[in-house]
C-alpha cells in the first residue's frame, strides 16, 4: 500500500525489471566505496492525508524497522544499516556497515509517514493506492 524510493520496471513480463525511482528524484548515488548511499527525493509528494512527504519520513519508516523494539520480521534485511542521515528535507544519506551492492534491492521499502495520524485513520500514498477505504 506504500510506494518505495526505487520500484521494479521492467519493458514486459518476460524481462527481469530493474529499479527504477519512484519516491526517488533518480537511481541513488553511491560512494565511499559502496558505503554511502545518498537518495534524493522528489518534490511535492504528498501522503493521503496531505501531509508533505519528505525524507524525516525515509529515515522513521528504516529505523523503525531496524529497530529492536519493533520486532520487524524483516529488520535482518536491513541491519547492514550503520545510520540514516536527512541532511535537508529532499535527501536521505543511507550509511553501511560494509559496502553492499545489492543495497538498492533495500530501497523498495513502502514509505510510511513519520508523524502520528488520528486513531483509527488509514494513510495512504497518493502516488501508490488506486482506491481509499472509508472505513477500516
Amino acid at each position: 500500500m506504500f510506494e518505495g524510493l526505487l520500484r521494479p520496471s521492467a519493458p514486459n513480463d518476460k524481462e527481469l525489471p530493474d529499479l527504477a525511482p519512484a519516491l526517488a528524484e533518480s537511481k541513488p548515488k553511491v560512494s565511499d566505496g559502496g558505503k554511502t548511499w545518498t537518495v534524493r527525493l522528489k518534490k511535492g509528494v504528498t501522503f493521503h492525508d496531505g501531509s508533505a512527504f519528505d525524507s524525516k519520513d525515509v529515515a522513521a519508516t528504516y529505523r523503525a524497522v531496524f529497530d529492536p523494539k519493533s520486532a520487524s520480521p524483516i529488520a535482518d534485511d536491513y541491519r547492514l544499516i550503520d545510520k540514516v542521515e536527512t541532511p535537508d528535507a529532499s535527501t536521505v544519506v543511507f550509511r553501511l556497515k560494509a559496502p553492499n551492492g545489492g543495497f538498492a534491492s533495500r530501497l523498495l521499502l513502502g514509505i510510511a509517514p513519520s508523524a502520528p495520524r488520528m486513531p483509527g485513520t488509514v494513510t495512504l500514498t497518493k502516488r501508490c493506492q488506486p482506491f481509499v477505504p472509508s472505513s477500516w
